[in-house]
């Protein structure tokens, strides 16, 4: 029995062994794989790291270029393991770049990173992307448009403007100023000498002129002038007009704001002002038409029939102001006044003057006079009335307050005074009308007919004839103090008060010389070329433009005579990347420039300057300076710079100019549109010096992310 445990026991271990045998060998296997996949994992990681590495390298190295060139450069790539190729894509204001890494073992990571840009421009709100140096007359169906939604900027120094089309700019101008029939100026205008605008012509901000002013046409704005102004019977200001000059100044068209002269104003037959009159001058002003609001001048003021004022009227001077029409306010007068038949005054009438204020219309107020006063037939008070002058009043019409004399009266049969009726004089009042209240007189009454409703209070020394005529007294009548001798009014009108500032001067930009320096372009390949080279004599040399991958810098400043040969048909070029092209004549005629899809390159057309005179070069016979378009079509932004003329036939240009003078004609029709290019000296005339061509952009990143 014994010997069988035993057996049994062996048995037992056995099978204990051979289990654990078992889940060794499973977890060694298990193992094994484990390793192995570790191994491929980590060799995969370190594989994967390196292709996004060099995939983020070719972001940053795209993203340098880019800031370089502002424009994309086309694919980038590098040969060293591990490698990467880059594409860049632009689409309005972002640019996209897409960069794949390559490792050693051949993975790859494709990354893509969007970056919003802004190109620093730095141009002064008073001149910008156009600055000529001559006369300048543009004629329909020729036009200025803007790349943006603001207006462009034109500037013409030491000459005139002729305006005869559409133009999207803001215009700063030395000489004179023209808008003829079909002139439209979206923006501003400001000349420092006259301006003149016919009809059907237009400015659709303020207009400011140093000098004279006539306006035909229409101003969206506010019109300032240094000196007078004329608004026609077809002219419209939008806005507000000043002028600070002392003549005279006159509106027979729509003034929707103010009209403020230093000068004597005139509103003449047919017109509207809106707003307020204000005249400095102590001439007469005149208002024939409407006028929305007050007038205040130094001056007397005629009211002419159809004249109709809307507010208060202050006349100053101590001369007589006719009211024919309509005052809805009141008026204040230095001198005398009269207000004739069929005329009102909304409110009080205060006449200054010592002379006769005659009032044959309505005055809705009161009437305060330091003359005498005459209240004709149809005269009519509708508050009280004084009057401080000693000598005889008359009155024959209707006063519906109370009546306060220095002098003695005459109320005529038709004559009524509602109110109360006080006479300081020592003099005979002779009352043929009626009085509703109290008479309290310093005189005798002269009292043939009428009656007095209230009482009636007089001098110890003075009585009433004829007899019986206290029958005609409501009241009772007793001696008593004379009443108080009503004080002079006085009208004052501080010319301060309503001078008229003369408009700031216009800013005008002197001439800047530009000569070509390698170094003005950081980041551009330089290509010289010889008086040899097949650029200077080749038809075609701008399509070699389309050859060029890197920001490039084209001297042909030694080439006879300059680039002087154009293709003799159309030609279309596309460029890809920024180019400076600089010679001592540039005809850029029968070439269509275009940009490569995904790029967005400038172009710079650059004649050298000396003194404002073609820059001369030692060895080279120099071209004549101009830049010739004809049949041409610029559609990459570019700048054209040169001492002398841009000729500009049948043609389409994007960008900015500076030169002495654009000449164009209405028989050859062509395009402008308006887009700031960078350059490497000031312009313009920008108050912060611009970056350059070779400068920053402003990036912002807006996400980058792993494709594919």
């Amino acid at each position: 029995m014994l010997v069988n445990r035993r057996r049994e026991d062996r048995g037992s271990a056995l099978v204990s062994v051979l289990v654990m045998m078992l889940v060794l060998t499973m977890f060694a296997l298990t193992l094994v794989v484990v390793v192995s996949n570790t191994t491929r994992t980590l060799a995969g990681g370190r594989s994967s790291s390196e292709a996004r590495a060099a995939a983020d390298a070719g972001i940053v190295v795209a993203l340098a270029a880019f800031k370089t060139a502002e424009a994309c450069t086309g694919t980038l790539t590098s040969s060293v393991a591990p490698r990467y190729s880059v594409t860049c894509a632009v689409v309005d204001d972002l640019v996209t770049f897409t960069s794949t890494g390559i490792a050693g073992d051949g993975r790859q990571v494709t990354l893509e990173a969007v970056y919003a840009f802004t190109t620093v421009q730095n141009y002064d709100t008073e001149v910008g992307q156009f600055t000529l140096f001559d006369n300048l007359a543009l004629h329909a169906p020729n036009k200025i448009t803007a790349s943006t939604a603001d207006p462009a900027k034109v500037t013409v120094v030491d000459g005139i403007y002729e305006c005869y089309n559409e133009v999207a700019a803001n215009l700063v101008v030395e000489g004179a100023f023209y808008a003829y029939n079909g002139c439209s100026i979206a923006g501003w205008v400001k000349t420092a000498s006259t301006a003149t605008m016919y009809s059907g012509s237009s400015v659709g901000g303020n207009l400011t002129a140093a000098g004279y002013t006539y306006v035909e046409g229409k101003i969206g704005g506010s019109l300032n002038s240094g000196s007078y102004v004329n608004i026609a019977s077809s002219g419209w200001v939008v806005g507000d007009v000043a002028a600070s000059g002392t003549l005279r100044s006159t509106v027979t068209g729509k003034v929707g704001g103010d009209f403020k002269v230093n000068g004597a104003a005139t509103v003449s037959y047919g017109a509207e002002v809106v707003g307020e009159v204000t005249a400095t001058s102590t001439d007469r002003t005149y208002v024939y038409a409407k006028v929305g609001k007050g007038v205040k001048a130094r001056g007397a003021v005629t009211v002419d029939y159809d004249g109709v004022v809307g507010g208060d009227v202050i006349a100053a001077r101590n001369d007589i102001t006719y009211v024919y029409g309509k005052i809805g306010g009141g008026l204040e007068a230095g001198g005398y006044v009269t207000v004739s038949y069929n005329a009102t005054v909304g409110g009080d009438v205060i006449a200054a003057g010592t002379s006769q204020t005659l009032i044959r219309g309505k005055v809705g107020g009161d009437l305060v006079a330091a003359g005498r006063i005459y209240v004709d037939y149809n005269g009519d008070i509708g508050g009280d009335c004084i009057g401080s002058n000693t000598t005889r009043h008359y009155v024959y019409g209707v006063i519906n307050g109370n009546l306060e004399l220095a002098g003695p009266l005459n109320l005529d049969y038709s004559g009524k005074v509602k109110g109360r009726l006080a006479t300081s004089s020592t003099s005979t009042n002779n009352i043929y009308g009626t009085i509703d209240d109290d008479f309290n007189t310093g005189g005798r009454i002269y009292f043939p007919a009428g009656t007095i409703g209230g009482d009636v209070t007089l001098p110890n020394l003075s009585y009433f004839t004829p007899a019986g005529a206290e029958a005609r007294v409501g009241g009772t009548v007793s001696k008593g103090v004379a009443p108080a001798r009503p004080s002079a009014p006085t009208v004052v009108l501080d010319a301060a008060e309503i001078q008229v500032s003369p408009p700031p001067a216009t800013p005008l930009p002197s001439w800047v010389d530009y000569a070509y320096v390698a170094t003005d372009w950081p980041g551009y390949t330089v290509m010289t070329l010889s008086k040899s080279s097949s650029w200077c004599t080749s038809r075609t040399w701008a399509t070699l433009l389309s050859t060029l991958t890197a920001p490039t810098v084209i001297d042909a400043n030694a080439c006879q005579n300059g680039l002087d040969q154009h293709p003799t048909s159309l030609t279309n070029v596309v460029v890809r990347t920024n180019v400076v092209v600089v010679s001592t004549y540039l005809d850029l005629q029968y070439l269509n420039i275009t940009a490569a899809s995904g790029t967005d390159p400038r172009l710079w057309f650059i004649v050298g300057s000396d003194g404002q005179d073609v820059k001369s070069y030692p060895g080279v016979t120099e071209g004549d300076g101009d830049i010739y378009l004809r049949s041409t079509d610029l559609k990459v932004p570019s700048l054209l710079y040169t001492p002398k003329d841009v000729l500009f036939y049948y043609s389409t240009f994007n960008g900015s100019m500076y030169a002495n003078d654009l000449l164009a004609t209405n028989a050859n029709p062509g395009e402008i549109i308006a887009t700031p290019i960078d350059f490497p000296v000031e312009l313009f005339d920008s108050s912060t010096p611009s970056p350059g061509p070779g400068g920053t952009f402003s990036m912002t990143q807006v996400s980058q992310r792993e494709v594919g």
